[in-house]
């Protein structure tokens, strides 16, 4: 075994970086930044569900009633995505709308403005 690694480090290796080594046209990074990009909400579980006659969505036993806001009176039959975050918090999205925000237990953090807080 340590032959055949000294093999490929010695030989292989240089051999096939000389093959395939492509120098760049430009010097220089082709990586941009990132700009107004909200990685938690991206970089998480979505989850389609769609709501009950009660405004309330089922996810994985726990019920999770949508609070009351001023853009609809109910979401009733609506389809809307569940996002859960790496500290296994949750969220119900409608398009772009963040509508409610849970505690991994299903308990309603309650944000003055949640629209769209990601």
């Amino acid at each position: 075994m340590d032959d055949a690694n000294q093999y490929l480090k010695k030989v292989y290796m240089p051999a096939f970086n000389d093959e395939f080594t492509v120098m760049a046209r430009e010097a220089g990074s082709a990586f941009v930044p990132v700009l107004d990009c909200k990685l938690d909400e991206i970089l998480c579980e979505h989850h389609e569900r769609a709501v009950r006659k009660d405004n309330c969505i089922s996810f994985e036993g726990l019920t999770l009633q949508i609070p009351a806001n001023e853009y609809r009176f109910n979401f009733v039959k609506v389809k809307v995505f569940i996002h859960r975050y790496i500290d296994e918090s949750l969220a119900i999205f409608h398009g772009p709308r963040c509508l409610a925000r849970y505690t991994k237990k299903g308990e309603l953090i309650t944000i003055k403005n949640q629209q769209g807080v990601a």
